[in-house]
C-alpha cells in the first residue's frame, strides 16, 4: 500500500512551472511477485492534486502498471543480475480545473507499452525504460504523448 503528501510541488513563479505549486496526494494498492525466472507486479494509484494560490487545480488522474520480467540466467549472490521487463502503463486523468471550471483542453486517457532492464550488483540498482504510446483518447486539442525514457538509480543501504 501506498500513500505520499507531496507538499508545494513546484514553484508556479518560475518559467515554465517545475508544478501546478500545490499540494499533491497519492495513494495506491501494489501486488508483487518475484521467482527465480519470472517477475509480475500490478499497482493501482490515485493522485489528487490541490489548488495553488492562482486558484488552479490539475486534474485528478489514475495510474495503472501491469507489468511481467524474465530473468534469463538464475541469480548467483554477490554477482550482477538481470531482469528484463515489459510494462503497460495507463494514464486516466480528470479534466484540469481554474476558478472551479473544467478547461477543456485537458484530461483523458493514454496507454504506454514500455520494455525495459532492470539491473542489479551487491546494493546498487538501475531500472531504465522507455515509454511508448500505444493509444490515446485526449479532452480537446491536446498534443499526444511522445515517448518517455526513465532511469532509477538505487543504493541500499
Amino acid at each position: 500500500m501506498t500513500l505520499a503528501v507531496k507538499l508545494q510541488n513546484g514553484d508556479d513563479k518560475s518559467d515554465p512551472p517545475l508544478g501546478n505549486g500545490a499540494t499533491d496526494v497519492i495513494a495506491g494498492l501494489t501486488y508483487g511477485y518475484e521467482s527465480l525466472k519470472w517477475y509480475r507486479w500490478a499497482s493501482v494509484r490515485y493522485l489528487a492534486p490541490g489548488k495553488n494560490n492562482k486558484e488552479f487545480r490539475l486534474g485528478d488522474k489514475w495510474l495503472v502498471d501491469f507489468v511481467g520480467g524474465w530473468r534469463p540466467a538464475e541469480p548467483i549472490y554477490r554477482t550482477p543480475d538481470t531482469v528484463w521487463l515489459l510494462e503497460l502503463n495507463g494514464e486516466i486523468t480528470d479534466r484540469s480545473e481554474l476558478n472551479g471550471n473544467n478547461l477543456v483542453n485537458s484530461g483523458g486517457t493514454e496507454w504506454f507499452v514500455s520494455p525495459g532492464i532492470f539491473w542489479t550488483t551487491h546494493n546498487f540498482a538501475i531500472k531504465a525504460g522507455i515509454q511508448l504510446p500505444v493509444a490515446s483518447n485526449l479532452n480537446g486539442s491536446q498534443d499526444k504523448s511522445d515517448y518517455r525514457f526513465k532511469a532509477l538509480f538505487e543504493w541500499h543501504l
